[in-house]
């Protein structure tokens, strides 16, 4: 059973990640446990029970009308479309970083309206073995948790740290997190500096987990003119600035050179007023919004070049230090050449430096330089060397058995 505050979506950073995790696990019975109206959009699991805080305000003198359980089946699946008005409250409470908001929905869901009939029918007729989820949205998680153990005693707790979430939790999340941590059965980190820094921090076992790559035949990267170069992903914690210095590297590139550059920018990322003609003047850099993920995976694979930024500035740094991001395994995979712009002493830099044929600038002055570099290789056979690798050590036919080990151990089976 999978518990996740958002809808199980392949549009979203960790529905995109489970879907990854366990698409074709048949030996594994999933289900899942959410918190919003947005319907799910994935191709892998299809029992839900979805509680909303609307319906716990909506019913608060009726709690036995809160909770909502539905299936969806592949005809289904194809009219699913995620809540407008939904997207909406939760971007702008994303922009003003309203944390009000988030404590009265945290008041709200403990006053575990929720726990009813229909949720402890839901769990025991699930009866999960095992109760898989991010470490994150700790005040939910922790009531939604003891409310499943209470009805399945025998079931595993099995968390995923994706990044430092303790470092800018609050006191009292502080708190929560140390005791889900301590009650948990096995943790995952997605990152090797993660998994060694709450090893020491909190003295518990923490196992690395990455996404895997699901390898189609390979694009063959062409010596084009201009070369395209793309970037997939969101513009926060500081990346818009990033990828500002490098749109300027491109134009100063192209301003000097007769083979060209050009950057194109996938993102659903509002951007910001000052970059907003810098990141779509068409000649050097066009910006394409947010676009289907297998549109981006089309895009990915057609790049000379793919691209992952952080942030230099000192303050994301520290948030996104021990992140590993899932979009550096996109890239792997779609065949493409990789490069990688951030500081040294981040994960997503440090552990992607050591894979062949990537090019990384983790100073913002090498960023032009290694744009010459690109132009002058061979994106044939770097795009080559980096597959191989991600062949050998990113295949999720190697993630999948980890996990089937993982969840046998814990259950007491043999595989």
């Amino acid at each position: 059973m999978i518990i996740n505050n958002i809808e199980w979506s392949m549009g979203n950073a960790s529905g995109n990640t489970l879907a990854n995790w366990f698409d074709g696990m048949t030996c594994i019975k999933l289900s899942n446990i959410y918190r919003r109206s947005s319907l799910p959009d994935n191709n892998v699991c299809a029992s839900y029970f979805r509680i909303t805080t609307q319906s716990i305000i909506s019913n608060f003198f009726h709690p036995d009308k809160i909770g909502k359980e539905f299936h969806i089946d592949q005809n289904m699946r194809m009219a699913t479309v995620s809540g407008k008005k939904e997207k909406i409250i939760i971007n702008l409470i994303h922009k003003l970083n309203v944390g009000l908001v988030y404590k009265i929905d945290d008041l709200i869901f403990a006053t575990k309206k929720w726990d009813n009939s229909n949720f402890k029918s839901y769990v025991q007729k699930e009866s999960p073995d095992i109760v898989f989820s991010f470490l994150k949205d700790f005040a939910h998680l922790e009531l939604l948790l003891d409310a499943i153990v209470r009805y399945v005693p025998k079931c595993k707790r099995v968390f995923v740290v994706a990044d430092d979430v303790y470092f800018r939790a609050s006191r009292r999340n502080k708190e929560r997190f140390r005791k889900l941590l301590r009650s948990a059965d096995y943790v995952y980190g997605m990152s090797e500096s993660l998994c060694e820094n709450y090893r020491d921090k909190f003295n518990i076992d923490v196992h690395p987990l990455y996404k895997g790559c699901r390898f189609k035949d390979m694009v063959e990267t062409k010596q084009e003119n201009p070369i395209e170069i793309v970037y997939a992903g969101n513009l926060y914690y500081g990346r818009d600035d990033t990828l500002a210095k490098i749109v300027l590297a491109v134009k100063e590139y192209n301003s000097k050179n007769n083979r060209k550059l050009h950057l194109n920018i996938y993102s659903g990322t509002r951007v910001k007023r000052a970059f907003r003609e810098l990141f779509d003047d068409k000649q050097n850099v066009t910006f394409h919004g947010q676009k289907p993920f297998n549109e981006i995976q089309g895009a990915l694979s057609k790049a000379s070049v793919v691209l992952h930024v952080e942030s230099f500035d000192e303050k994301w740094k520290k948030i996104v230090r021990f992140s590993y991001s899932t979009k550096i395994i996109d890239c792997l995979e779609c065949g493409s050449v990789l490069m990688v712009v951030g500081p040294k002493g981040v994960a997503s830099v440090e552990e992607t430096r050591r894979i062949p044929g990537v090019f990384v600038a983790d100073d913002l002055d090498l960023i032009y330089d290694q744009m010459v570099q690109i132009s002058k290789s061979d994106i044939q056979e770097l795009a080559r060397l980096t597959r191989k690798y991600a062949e050998n050590h990113c295949s999720i036919a190697t993630v999948q058995d980890q996990l089937i080990r993982d969840f046998a151990f814990l259950c007491g089976a043999h595989v």
